[in-house]
């Protein structure tokens, strides 16, 4: 978002223009060169979007033969303009996508860093022309630099059932983002002819744009676009709706079929949608398509799965200073509610009340998803930097105002207004160099500048950047950390976990409610939820959690969330595990009373799953150990927990041949279906066993399994109710009950687990 407050008059070019000529795959354009720098302006990258190709994927652009003068900026896309909101003085169109090149050197061979800008705007306004974005003094360091447009708003961001049906499973809904990939492709095809290395491209945007950076990096669609990243402000920490969330945003807005959809007209279309406004009752933005947009993107980063580059990730240090006091009470509260009951240990978690309401909003949508993001890059391997900008020209500051939301793009371009000061434009120079360094080599350090360390993901530090100097300083801080606990409690991370070989199973995992909660169905990959304790009384100790359902479901919000949220209560990291599941289709609830009834045939259906669950167990052991440090637990506290079916699956993982995948400690809530012997390894671990005496499913395979481990030499404690039945301790509203928390907790403690 460039804001109106950002007055800017370019220094003018001395220099007469003088023209040059490339070819591209199009055809031949002629740019103009000023003070060492040629630009050419207004390159079509895709067809015009319009008419039937309004709502397509971008398409290649008509050839042409003559050359074509690209000495002027084209229209921008569509997008209502907000008062006082700097724009770029070009007429906007449907026909939009179109970029721009500065370079050096546009000499075929000379194998310049390329820098590709991505503008922001909420994706709902922006433009590749704004004068603070001109990319004659970057490209002047050495680079080739592009800007482009992309389609925007309803426009660039529409899902709808006749557009999928139309689609036939290739992407939708995500037009703008289709064309940001179409616009790198056309950098990879053409950029070399500009004097550019097409192996050596880096993306980088500011707000959405930052987002969009942040996005591309998670997305399979634009893999081997790009070298390197750098997100400003970008965000990363939010939810973008389903693509059936989309498509009935889409339907409340229009109904028929594609040809009538594509006939609306274009006033209508754009409807009232800006910065302000965004229509979500018939307007959906950005969507998770599951082609483009495959999940959020810090569950993405999480797991490792984003193209592991080298990224810089930051943002400003007073992102809403813009926003006059008397009005933060309407941006703070819907950030606060985004923490739900958290929001008021957040806020008491700042240094004062004052300092609360200046900040917290900002760094709700800002300050902790830059870290948050660093941080989850970093510990993929991927060497990242972050940052904090925090400089406001000498002739606009005032106390307590920092760096306000997009302030830092003109001193990424170097485009300062009249009457820049010679300490900003050394502020304008050090960002520049080392955004350009980075560009060049993949490190942003250089020459004098200040050096800017490599995140370390579990002490992580960043480059702040400001009026009384450039310096590294610790990024993280109470109010950061409680923000983030805060996030992660809601939206927990899940790991895919490698599975080999599996059942003939249905690739999607299916979600039902019954009256003990939800349960989940299908599995054929599995995979690991992770609900972490407060850092202040977490103890290092990692507990997986498998929950029941006979091999056929798994009972996840009672027997796996809540138990988890209750050891997490006692400091224990939690790892809800999906172990793979007999697959029984819409025929589940007959089939599986039909098994429950007739326990030999349970028994015997389940012993073709043992080595597939075990295998999963396993891999859930051997995933928490290599990754200890990075979920604050230690190696060798990693124990399992399972109900049930989950408690046959934690004694094999226990009875597991393999040491570096056994747990270290294990309790089995009401086990059933083990075979006969049950195997116990040498030197077993410690176990815990718990069951009901009128128990008729779990009463017998408890006391055998008992019975094995004290036979064997091995420390064994089972504990035994008097009534209950199969499942007992889980209250209706499918919380752990005191019939047996306690005495688990105190077996946890005295094994040494509880202890920090």
């Amino acid at each position: 978002m460039i804001r109106a407050l950002i007055a800017l008059a370019l220094l003018s070019a001395a220099s007469p223009a003088v023209a040059q000529e490339v070819r591209v795959d199009s055809g031949p354009v002629r740019g103009a060169t000023a003070d060492g720098v040629t630009a050419f302006k207004g390159l079509p990258y895709a067809a015009p979007p319009v008419g039937p190709l309004r709502w397509r994927a971008p398409e290649a652009p008509e050839r042409w033969s003559k050359v074509r003068a690209a000495t002027a900026y084209s229209a921008d896309c569509l997008q209502n303009a907000l008062p006082g909101m700097t724009g770029s003085g070009q007429p906007a169109s449907e026909d939009c996508l179109f970029l721009n090149v500065w370079t050096p050197k546009p000499v075929a061979g000379a194998k310049l860093p390329v820098m590709v800008w991505i503008h922001g705007g909420g994706f709902v306004s922006g433009s590749s022309a704004l004068p603070e974005t001109d990319g004659a003094r970057l490209a002047s360091r050495g680079v080739v630099l592009v800007s482009f447009n992309y389609r925007l708003g309803r426009f660039g961001f529409f899902a709808h059932p006749a557009l999928t049906a139309e689609a036939g499973g290739k992407p939708t809904g995500n037009w703008g983002l289709m064309d940001q990939i179409a616009a790198l492709a056309w950098v990879r095809r053409n950029i070399a002819a500009f004097g550019g290395d097409p192996a050596n491209v880096t993306i980088f945007g500011e707000s959405s744009g930052g987002e969009s950076v942040l996005r591309l990096m998670a997305s399979p669609a634009a893999k081997g676009l790009f070298a390197r990243a750098i997100a400003a402000s970008g965000g990363g920490r939010d939810s973008w709706p389903t693509l059936a969330e989309a498509e009935a945003r889409g339907t409340a807005f229009a109904s028929g079929d594609a040809a009538a959809l594509r006939a609306l007209p274009a006033a209508r279309v754009l409807g009232g949608i800006t910065m302000m406004n965004k229509d979500e009752r018939q307007y959906s933005g950005p969507v998770t398509d599951g082609a483009i947009v495959t999940g959020n993107a810090d569950r993405i980063f999480a797991v490792g799965e984003e193209a592991r580059i080298p990224a810089i990730i930051g943002n400003n240090d007073d992102e809403l200073s813009f926003v006059p006091a008397a009005f933060l009470p309407m941006v703070n509260g819907p950030a606060l509610a985004q923490l739900g009951s958290a929001a008021e240990a957040v806020q008491a978690a700042y240094a004062s009340p004052g300092d609360a309401r200046h900040h917290v909003a900002g760094d709700i949508i800002f300050t902790e998803p830059a870290l948050a993001m660093a941080t989850r890059h970093a510990r993929s391997g991927a060497p990242t930097w972050l940052y904090r900008f925090g400089y406001v020209p000498e002739a606009k500051r005032k106390d307590g105002a920092g760096a306000g939301h997009a302030t830092d793009v003109i001193f990424q371009f170097g485009n300062l207004a009249r009457g820049g000061t010679a300490s900003d434009q050394a502020a304008a120079d050090l960002v520049a160099d080392y955004w350009t360094n980075f560009a060049r080599t993949g490190d942003p350090n250089g020459g004098a500048l200040p050096a800017w360390g490599r995140l370390d993901a579990n002490s992580p530090a960043m480059l702040a950047i400001g009026a009384a100097g450039t310096g590294m300083k610790p990024a993280a801080s109470p109010a950061l950390i409680a923000i983030a606990a805060a996030r992660d409690a809601q939206s927990p991370e899940v790991i895919r976990l490698p599975s080999g070989k599996g059942p003939a199973a249905r690739p999607e995992i299916t979600e039902s409610r019954a009256p003990f909660g939800t349960i989940v169905r299908n599995v054929s990959e599995p995979t690991l939820t992770a609900y972490l304790p407060d850092p202040a009384i977490a103890t290092g100790t990692a507990v997986i959690v498998a929950p029941g359902g006979g091999f056929h479901m798994l009972s996840i919000e009672n027997e796996g969330v809540a138990v988890a949220r209750w050891l997490n209560s006692m400091g224990v990291a939690a790892f809800v595990l999906r172990y793979r599941l007999i697959e029984t289709g819409d025929d589940f609830v007959p089939v599986f009373f039909r098994r429950l009834t007739n326990l030999p045939e349970l028994v015997s259906a389940v012993q073709p799953l043992r080595p597939l669950a075990t295998a999963d167990g396993e891999a859930a052991v051997r995933y928490i150990r290599a990754n200890a440090r990075r979920f604050g637990v230690k190696a060798n506290r990693v124990g399992m927990m399972g109900f049930s079916a989950g408690g046959a699956v934690a004694v094999w993982t226990l009875s597991a041949g393999h040491k570096t995948s056994r747990p270290d400690f294990a309790a089995a809530i009401y086990p059933g279906l083990l075979p006969d012997p049950i195997a116990v390894p040498k030197k077993a671990p410690p176990l815990f066993v718990l069951v009901a005496d009128d128990d008729t499913l779990a009463r017998g395979d408890s006391g055998r399994l008992d019975a094995a481990w004290r036979a064997a030499g091995a420390k064994s404690e089972l504990v035994t109710y008097p009534t209950g039945g199969h499942g007992f301790g889980m209250e209706p509203k499918h919380k752990p009950t005191d019939a047996w928390t306690g005495r688990m907790r105190d077996w946890m403690q005295a094994l040494g687990v509880l202890t920090r």
